[in-house]
């Protein structure tokens, strides 16, 4: 969504931009809620201190929360910005740099499902459990 909306200010869309970027901020508030049912589903059988996987499945899955917030926050402080377009030939591209940090954030995620979630399923079926 939000790649599209990068596309739609380049364009000189401002508004369709902007509705791409709120989008964002929608689907990213989602994903924190439903990390928030995840965490309260595990947490009775999977804690922190129950074994190895468990501190490291909530070491990662916390921090990347807590930079998916941080991208939430810039992401809606660029929102309530009044223009994305460069003024005066300002180096300044809000709207591209909170986009670059919001894609990292998503490629981050796709190496936390592997490690957290599909690797330790696929091992597990390997070895009968």
């Amino acid at each position: 969504m939000l790649g599209w909306g990068e596309r739609q200010v380049k364009a000189g869309r401002f508004l369709a931009g902007r509705l791409a970027l709120w989008a964002t901020v929608v689907t990213g508030i989602v994903f924190i809620v439903l990390q928030c049912f995840e965490y309260i589903s595990h947490w009775k059988t999977l804690a922190p201190y129950s074994d190895s996987y468990g501190s490291i499945f909530y070491a990662i899955t916390t921090f990347h929360a807590a930079h998916v917030v941080v991208g939430l926050l810039l992401l809606s402080y660029v929102g309530i910005l009044p223009r994305y377009a460069d003024t005066a030939g300002s180096p300044h591209r809000p709207y591209q740099t909170v986009a670059l940090y919001w894609h990292f954030v998503d490629l981050v995620w796709i190496f936390v499902v592997a490690l957290l979630y599909v690797i330790p399923n696929v091992l597990g079926h390997m070895h009968g459990h």
